[in-house]
């Protein structure tokens, strides 16, 4: 009775599991619909199974044969950083702008 049990549920087990194995190599998009705004799939190596969902411009960088993910911190940082650059150059182009308005008032006063 154990045996005719036990081989019914192996049965099962294997026609139930056919199905799903079958099915895990049609969906290579699964993460396409996942990602929110603001947020990327990134691979994490050479194989297409090791993929994550990370903020845009998250860096990944290998040490060793593991690759390290960019902490929030670090992230941050390199973030306000660049937006300072960015902030500086803007203000430069400001200055230019004001000082070539300047200029033009000048010449429109002086005609």
């Amino acid at each position: 009775m154990k045996t005719i049990l036990y081989c019914a549920v192996l049965t099962a087990a294997l026609f139930f599991s056919g199905p799903v194995i079958a099915q895990s190599g049609d969906n290579e998009d699964a993460y396409k619909g996942q990602a929110a705004p603001g947020m990327t799939v990134q691979k994490m190596g050479n194989k297409d199974a090791y993929k994550s969902v990370l903020p845009d411009g998250t860096m990944i960088r290998r040490q060793g044969d593991v690759r390290v993910i960019e902490g929030v911190g670090e992230y941050a940082a390199r973030r306000f950083l660049e937006y300072d650059a960015r902030l500086a150059g803007m203000s430069a182009d400001i200055k230019s702008l004001r000082e070539e308005v300047a200029g033009l008032r000048k010449d429109i006063a002086g005609k």
